[in-house]
């Protein structure tokens, strides 16, 4: 009998097709990205973008031939003798060996690629879970899928849940649930929870990968395929009822275990996500507003972190006023949840949205509280395969009432990198899973200790340097040596540097500072730039080192309120006064009824200066100007002498 159900497999077109594409197709992307001397994660990720694609026809081919035996009549003949569903499940048995023969091929050559390809090496490692989470698994779940529905007596029905299951684990259904402005709304979340139990491929495949953290192979991922294989698994056992009843109803209590825990709040990253906060902060102020001097500070933080599923935090704050005080306010994103607040002092507080407000019964100049708090950003990630906590972003507690979300009319809205807090001492206890750098110096194996303006935390797939500029590099898609890429890094901030000089602006605005380099997703939050400057260190991407105009974006926005100002600032300034000249002149392409009043303001400037003969004079005094520290009511004054002295109106 196995015999000829062995011959009656392997004249059928479907299981042909099967093993040809299985096989020759994932094997001929591979030769061709080697040719073109692709890394071992790009490889890998280049497959993870299409496979859906290729999954999804041989789902069909397998459905189409496992079934073919209901549809041709020989399944109860077949049954008679050897029970329920032995051809599908002796069938399944010749489709998973093609299945391991071509996933030990692919995966062969994709370690010979990253061996080839690779500078450092460093991705070898990792690439096997990469590979099991975003290509084994997700393909052996279709095969299984696929023969649990082979076997569904009323064809009509199970073509039907078929086409079900491919379009709600395909990238279709991840655009279009899970991502809608009301987030708190029931329907939005059910959305989200239906598209998730469905997430078995690796989603947001037209997004290049996050170098920091690899291509998703988040826990929860797992948990969502492992609810699959178990279903299909417990499914198949029912099937064939007398001996395997009770392991099935296991199988299937596992997978609802599984499907359950995939369900609970956890830190993950994915793009689509990006649009969360702009809907949250959407009615805020435009613009940077003037921090209010609030008459307290937090000089002390002893923090313990725990990266687990999401982030918990526990720890001690000292609170130093000017005066006595009764009522202290500080900001904490609304997606850490507060768990508890005390002090030694008698208080009650409250929270609402991203403020926690603490009332003491008497006015005191110091306050020492304890708290504990735990959660996450969609965004701004925090989990067991690293974190992306920068330190303008209140992932922890700063004083007073904090902008989080920048609302702009002449350019994109974004999250405010201007954020700091008071020079504290800060002390961190990190418990993490990864390797991490921080703002502060390590001074143990787990603790983190210094003064600060802010608190920033980059981990993941990070590799530290002795380089006493550069903190880190992220070495898995490396296509230089470790050492080379440091080189290229200090010389992307020296040019940042000698365009300053060529400005004849100060260089120590951005110089003297130690470099902390995060994964490109830094920009792609909706920061608008990558680059954010505190008073000892620079967080930034290595794209974004190399980005002049964000640098002073950086140093333009926080100095500046003017709507002249901020056209300019929204643009930052060019390596070159003649790049910028350039790309000022940019407003003069445009009809001048269709430009805003400080656009027009900066075009008559331009115009002025070029029958002048003083462009690039224009560019610096402009430039000198914006990165100046001064008043805002000194840019109208500013603007005003500039217009006079120019001849424009």
């Amino acid at each position: 009998m196995k015999n000829i159900l062995t011959k009656e497999m392997i004249r059928r077109k479907s299981f042909c097709i099967f093993c040809m594409i299985s096989i020759l197709l994932p094997l001929t992307y591979q030769i061709y990205l080697n040719m073109g001397n692709q890394s071992g994660m790009a490889t890998l990720y280049w497959l993870c973008r299409y496979w859906f694609y290729l999954c999804a026809v041989l789902t069909v081919a397998v459905y189409i031939c496992l079934s073919s035996s209901l549809l041709e009549d020989v399944d109860e003949t077949i049954a008679g003798c050897r029970g329920s569903g032995y051809y599908q499940r002796k069938g399944l048995g010749r489709f998973l060996v093609v299945f391991i023969l071509s996933q030990a091929i692919v995966f062969l050559m994709m370690e010979f690629v990253a061996v080839r390809n690779d500078a450092t090496g460093y991705a070898l490692p990792m690439l096997p879970k990469m590979f099991l989470c975003n290509l084994l698994l997700p393909l052996l779940i279709c095969l299984l899928v696929g023969c649990v529905l082979a076997q569904w007596q009323n064809q009509h029905h199970s073509a039907i849940a078929l086409i079900v299951f491919l379009v709600m684990s395909s990238p279709l259904a991840e655009m279009m649930l899970g991502n809608g402005e009301n987030t708190n709304s029931w329907g939005t979340r059910l959305g989200y929870m239906l598209r998730h139990s469905f997430a078995i491929f690796y989603e947001e495949a037209n997004w290049w990968p996050n170098e920091q953290v690899g291509l998703q192979t988040e826990w929860t991922r797992f948990a969502v395929q492992f609810f699959w294989i178990l279903l299909c698994l417990g499914m198949l056992c029912l099937i064939k009822k007398r001996k395997l009843c009770i392991s099935g109803c296991l199988l299937l209590a596992c997978s609802v275990a599984c499907l359950v825990y995939a369900q609970l709040p956890a830190s993950t990253y994915r793009h689509y996500n990006s649009n969360t906060d702009f809907y949250l902060y959407k009615e805020q102020a435009n613009g940077l507003q003037e921090a209010a001097d609030i008459g307290y500070t937090i000089q002390d933080y002893d923090l313990k972190l725990d990266f687990g599923r999401q982030l918990k935090v526990e720890g001690t704050l000292v609170i130093k006023a000017e005066k006595p005080m009764d009522a202290f306010v500080f900001t904490l994103y609304r997606g850490y949840k507060l768990k508890s607040l005390e002090s030694t002092q008698p208080i009650t507080w409250s929270l609402q949205d991203d403020l926690v407000t603490i009332h003491t019964e008497k006015p005191t100049e110091q306050l020492s509280i304890t708290l504990q708090y735990q959660g996450y950003n969609n965004l701004f990630y925090s989990n067991m395969d690293g974190a992306m906590l920068p330190g303008w972003f209140p992932w922890y507690p700063m004083a007073g009432e904090k902008q989080i979300y920048l609302n702009f009319e002449t350019w994109n809205s974004e999250y405010n990198t201007y954020n700091r807090i008071e020079p504290a001492h800060i002390r961190l206890d990190v418990q993490a899973p990864f390797t991490l750098v921080s703002n502060l110096a390590q001074t143990s194996e787990r603790v983190y200790e210094g003064e600060s303006d802010s608190i920033t935390i980059i981990g993941g797939y990070i590799e530290k340097t002795e380089d006493p500029v550069i903190a880190n590099i992220l070495p898995l898609n490396l296509s230089v040596t470790e050492e080379r890429m440091v080189e290229l890094v200090k010389d992307n901030y020296q040019s940042m540097c000698d365009a300053m000089e060529a400005y004849g602006l100060d260089q120590t605005l951005i110089s003297d500072r130690k470099i902390i380099l995060a994964s490109a997703d830094l920009s792609c939050n909706g920061t608008g730039g990558d680059v954010a400057i505190f008073s000892d260190y620079i967080l930034t991407s290595d794209s974004g080192l190399g980005s002049f105009s964000n640098f002073t974006k950086a140093l333009i926005i926080e100095r500046n309120k003017s709507e002249v100002s901020m056209v300019i600032g929204g643009m930052g300034l060019s390596e070159t006064p003649e790049e910028t000249l350039e790309s000022w002149s940019y407003f003069s392409d445009f009809p001048r009824e269709d430009l805003s009043d400080a656009e027009l303001q900066l075009v008559d400037l331009l115009d002025a200066a070029k029958d002048a003969g003083k462009e690039e004079q224009l560019v610096r005094e402009i430039a000198a100007f914006l990165i100046s520290e001064h008043e805002e009511a000194d840019e109208e004054i500013f603007w005003k002498e500039l217009s006079e002295r120019y001849g424009t109106s």
